[in-house]
């Protein structure tokens, strides 16, 4: 082998040797995908604030826009500047377009309620106008009332009662169908509460912890169970550090899909990584730049 051959083997033998060493230290990376739908050409961010699950499709929303996703195919994420990370790949069930409505409105939670592929009603969290919006296929809005606190941030629909989150109070509000109501209230197991998701026995919260004596950068993202019955916290998934700012949830059988909203990307996590939880301990927490916080 000449000087030339054993230099154009190392060129293709050593990115590949190292790529295969990165892929076994990072556990194989988090399955997520990206959709560039969210990002704008000004400072004042994009993401899926609001995550919703039809029985066919995902539906993510943000500001006005509402999209449908489905068909989804997941990547493996390395990190944002990674040219390691695949994006992913879905198909659009319905294409982004902004709801009709002639005010603002920030959507930060989306809940389905109805049955598969559509044949339903979607309920609207809007942290803007702190009130809640009923919606049907056609976009038009058939109920609506306010929100008992000022910052909504997380929606859930359990097949009867709505579920509220509110990041700033750090509370969870159980409020009936008909006409918002509060028939309970819950302390959030997490400092800011910014998704919620029902599965079909408990309720699951994401949101972030703040650090003590921390920075307003130090934050750590957790993923959380409460039993409806008790308000006690009773599982939790542990989340990769890949998740930066979460900021909606969805359950689907045997996943958690996550809306990061500084990263513009949805994480797929198994449900299998689920543990029971003892006792809520402190634990480290990583500093990072969150930039934009989504709808706090």
């Amino acid at each position: 082998m000449t000087g030339k051959q054993v230099k154009i083997w190392l060129n293709v033998l050593v990115p590949m040797v190292c790529a295969i060493v990165f892929f076994f230290i990072s556990g194989c990376g988090t399955q997520q995908f990206k959709s560039p739908l969210f990002e704008s050409n000004d400072f004042s961010g994009w993401g899926p604030n609001g995550m919703a699950w039809n029985g066919r499709d995902l539906i993510l929303a943000d500001n006005k826009l509402i999209m449908d996703v489905n068909n989804i195919d997941t990547g493996v994420f390395f990190g944002n500047e990674s040219n390691m990370t695949n994006n992913g790949f879905f198909m659009f069930g319905r294409s982004p377009e902004p709801l009709p409505i002639s005010h603002s409105m920030k959507i930060c939670g989306l809940a389905w309620e109805g049955e598969c592929c559509g044949a339903g009603f979607l309920w609207i969290a809007d942290s803007l106008n702190q009130e809640i919006l009923k919606i049907d296929r056609k976009n038009t809005v058939i109920k609506r009332f306010p929100t008992p606190g000022k910052n909504p941030n997380g929606l859930a629909f359990d097949g009867k009662d709505l579920w509220l989150a509110d990041a700033k109070e750090s509370k969870i509000y159980r409020l009936s169908a008909d006409d918002g109501y509060v028939i309970g209230e819950y302390l959030s197991p997490v400092d800011e509460p910014t998704g919620l998701a029902w599965d079909c026995v408990n309720l699951w919260v994401i949101g972030l912890n703040r650090c003590s004596m921390a920075t307003r950068d130090c934050y750590q993202a957790r993923l959380l169970a409460i039993d409806v019955e008790t308000g006690n916290t009773v599982r939790e998934i542990d989340l990769s550090n890949d998740i930066v700012r979460p900021t909606s949830l969805e359950w689907t059988s045997g996943y958690m899909w996550i809306g990061d909203y500084f990263q513009n990307r949805v994480f797929k996590i198994s449900t299998a990584k689920m543990h029971y939880v003892e006792e809520d301990n402190d634990t480290h927490c990583e500093h990072n730049e969150l930039g934009n916080r989504g709808c706090n």
